[in-house]
């Protein structure tokens, strides 16, 4: 059963939308998960070496590459939240180091629907999703974000799929207690999404990272299970932290 008491937070703009803060190279959140599973003990011990970023993505290489593994980087969260999360936010243009320009957002006094993904798959049978990825739907709509994430799950790549929220609670909960309602709810809502991936790509690894109390989670998903790999503190990774020093004005 789902933990009631908890919540989820669409992560701010800077962080997740791919050069976001204009003039400043380093606004992409594949650059912190490369940090993420470099500081990761769970990725160390099973792929000893470390990552690097491949030397040019021209010929679609993974994100993250190890002497004996590659692992690539997909943002995992419905393209109308993360149209609305862009348009409805404020601008952001650091002009030099130090000095960072605030402007109104692009989109200003308006309501953009936006889908949340995990709500969208919840109790959809694998016949329904199979309907859904043949059908040609609007562009911005549930069923169309719901198509997306599809492709993205049938990329025959090993996969960390980035789950831009953060999650909290409405009551106290211990570290363990948390990290285990979270990983029931991303098991009971994304139990037929995981299937769908298993037929699809089954021979490649899936992982899902999201965040709880200023650490990214790191958990291995399937069709059967979920299981808590590991847990990483955000203020451990640079290049998340230098984005969200970018959110604090908001």
């Amino acid at each position: 059963m789902i933990d009631l008491t908890m919540r989820a937070k669409l992560l701010e703009a800077p962080l997740i939308n791919k050069n976001f803060v204009q003039g400043e190279q380093k606004c992409n959140y594949e650059k912190y998960l490369l940090e993420l599973v470099n500081k990761s003990l769970w990725f160390s011990e099973h792929f000893p070496g470390g990552f690097v970023s491949p030397t040019s993505e021209a010929n679609g290489e993974c994100d993250a590459i190890n002497e004996n593994y590659r692992l690539d980087f997909k943002l995992f969260a419905a393209k109308t939240a993360l149209r609305a999360n862009n348009l409805l936010s404020p601008q952001i243009i650091k002009m030099k180091d130090g000095v960072i320009a605030y402007g109104g957002s692009r989109c200003f006094n308006t309501t953009l629907e936006a889908t949340r993904l995990f709500a969208a798959f919840r109790k959809k049978s694998l016949d329904h999703l199979y309907q859904i990825r043949t059908h040609e739907g609007k562009e911005y709509s549930i069923e169309n974000d719901i198509k997306s994430a599809l492709v993205i799950l049938e990329t025959k790549k090993n996969l960390m799929l980035f789950f831009p929220y953060e999650f909290s609670f409405d009551t106290e909960h211990s570290v363990k207690e948390a990290v285990n309602s979270i990983r029931e709810a991303i098991e009971s809502d994304f139990h037929i999404t995981f299937l769908y991936r298993e037929l699809m790509a089954g021979e490649h690894d899936t992982f899902l990272t999201c965040i709880y109390d200023n650490s990214f989670l790191i958990f291995q998903v399937s069709s059967k299970n979920v299981w808590f790999c590991d847990s990483v503190k955000a203020d451990s990774l640079s290049s998340y932290t230098n984005l969200k020093y970018y959110t604090e004005w908001y």
